[in-house]
């Protein structure tokens, strides 16, 4: 096996076991923030996080489907 083989080897090693496994705790850990802090803005602010009016889609796809 050559020396390129080896490196191409370990650098996989390396991504499956070290990096793909520090990706998915950080982004795990940066929606349960998310999450805790909307919470918090909620509770001691009184907003809501603002969701967009669906109507408009509901009313374009029963049009497109011939629904109503």
């Amino acid at each position: 096996m050559s020396i390129k083989g080896i490196l191409f080897f370990v650098g996989c090693v390396f991504t499956w076991f070290v990096v793909l496994p520090l990706l998915a705790v950080i982004g795990m850990f940066a929606l349960t923030s998310y999450a805790i802090l909307s919470q918090i803005n909620d509770l001691v602010f009184g907003t809501h996080l603002k969701t967009p009016d669906t109507r408009d889609a509901r009313r374009i796809a029963a049009r497109m489907c011939g629904v109503g």
